[in-house]
């Protein structure tokens, strides 16, 4: 299973990310380059062994589009996906969730405040 944790620029969540993730058999975790949901992940992806896949914007190849190229080649190299969402109107949550419709992917998102 390779699971892809994506999040809202400013999201941060508390240092127990390990309750949002509950798969089993997790071949990687696919990372963007969100601070505050990359730095935990890391941080948990090393206490339980599972390498991590990085897929970060490329701002010098397509500046306008760079994040929501990144976003879709999370999405299509992850078998389930993880939002995190900090409710501050991000139009980027609605482009993940019809990404991951359709192409079949399972998406859970979890809220939080800003």
């Amino acid at each position: 299973m390779k699971l892809a944790l994506i999040g809202s620029f400013d999201a941060i969540i508390d240092s127990n990310i390990s309750k949002y993730i509950h798969q089993t058999n997790l071949r990687h975790l696919v990372l963007g380059g969100e601070k505050g949901i990359k730095t935990e992940a890391e941080i948990w992806a090393t206490n339980n062994d599972v390498p991590i896949v990085y897929i970060a914007p490329d701002y010098l190849l397509n500046e306008e589009n760079a994040e929501l190229i990144a976003r879709t080649k999370l999405i299509n190299h992850a078998d389930e996906i993880i939002y995190f969402n900090t409710n501050n109107g991000d139009c980027d949550l609605e482009y993940v969730k019809t990404t991951c419709e359709n192409k079949n992917k399972p998406l859970t998102v979890h809220n939080f405040p800003v």
